[in-house]
């Protein structure tokens, strides 16, 4: 699936922070509208929230729960349920001795239905969701960052 590199000219803890944050990320990723249920702390491990987002022309609820969340190592994964399952992995790196640039590398797996419809629901999906994540690993870095 969908894997995706940038560099950001920031502190991997300040991006850490903003990826861990849900209410601020509809700042940022294009498919997402809003946040509810979202915990007052940066996500941890069990932490769960509802996310609301237009994919495909739709308006989708999805119900998230954090299966790992890990500052001093800058990893985040979730599992991520909108009618099909995801599981999203976040690894925000530092590039920079001083600290003060990082990389962010956003992996996105999908479990998708067997048979002739699950090939078209995966060659369709997998396409626009490499589209949305281009576009939100641009916007996490301000348009400044390089992307791979």
């Amino acid at each position: 699936m969908p894997r995706h590199t940038v560099h950001i000219a920031a502190p991997a803890a300040d991006v850490y922070a903003r990826i861990t944050d849900p209410r601020r990320r509809p700042e940022w990723l294009p498919e997402l509208i809003g946040t509810s249920d979202v915990p007052d702390q940066p996500l941890r491990e069990g932490d769960r929230f509802v996310g609301y987002a237009e994919l495909l022309g739709h308006r989708l609820v999805g119900h998230s729960e954090v299966r790992a969340a890990d500052a001093a190592s800058g990893r985040l994964e979730e599992r991520v349920v909108i009618g099909a399952r995801f599981t999203t992995t976040w690894d925000v790196t530092p590039t920079t001795t001083d600290g003060s640039a990082c990389r962010v590398t956003h992996d996105i797996d999908v479990e998708f239905p067997q048979g002739p419809l699950g090939n078209v629901v995966r060659w369709l999906l997998t396409r626009y969701l490499d589209r949305l994540q281009r576009r939100g690993l641009q916007r996490l870095a301000g348009r400044s960052g390089r992307q791979e």
